[in-house]
């Protein structure tokens, strides 16, 4: 049992530097060996075909790229499967964002008030922001980074970038509501 793993792992540790040479062939076995196995979960994680495609694609192009630069792993299967994992967790990430967003456009979009003069749009909304909040949500919803492309932009931390992120559509949320009640009270 050990020799036939560490007869793997030599085998993969031979196509990864066959591909950081330049051979599309070793890319190709690899491919044709896990394509099966990464497709199916993802398409049982995300549950759609397209999406399912998407990751799919996005996971082996990755590993293309990472493979000519040097990538050193113990498994290729489980590298594959990691990378699908969570490109799938950022697929249901920002479904759920964008959702987020577009809900609070149609809710804007209904309380739109008569009077000019106490009318709220979104980006009145969004001017209303702390300008770091603001940069960090505008960045996610109009630009369409990623979380992780935020932070490279803007040198900071992931987390901090989700936490600013959350903190402006609470703070969205707010503005919203306060001017639905003052339009109400008067």
């Amino acid at each position: 049992m050990l020799e036939n793993v560490s007869q793997t792992a030599m085998r993969e540790a031979q196509l990864l530097e066959r591909i950081r040479d330049g051979d599309n062939t070793a890319f190709t076995e690899i491919y044709t060996g896990h394509k099966q196995s990464v497709y199916l979960y993802c398409l049982r994680y995300l549950g759609e075909n397209g999406a399912a495609e998407d990751v799919f694609q996005d996971v082996f192009l990755g590993f293309l790229q990472h493979a000519r630069n040097g990538l050193q792993v113990s498994s290729i299967c489980a590298y594959l499967i990691r990378s699908a994992r969570n490109a799938c967790l950022n697929r249901i990430r920002d479904r759920k964002a964008t959702s987020d967003v577009y809900e609070m456009e149609e809710k804007l979009a209904d309380d739109h008030f008569e009077d000019d003069a106490t009318d709220i749009d979104l980006s009145e909304a969004l001017d209303r922001l702390p300008e770091l909040n603001r940069e960090a949500l505008v960045l996610r919803e109009y630009a369409g980074l990623t979380y992780e492309e935020i932070a490279e932009v803007s040198g900071l931390p992931t987390t901090t970038i989700c936490k600013r992120i959350y903190r402006a559509r609470q703070q969205l949320r707010r503005i919203v509501l306060q001017e639905k009640r003052r339009k109400q009270e008067s």
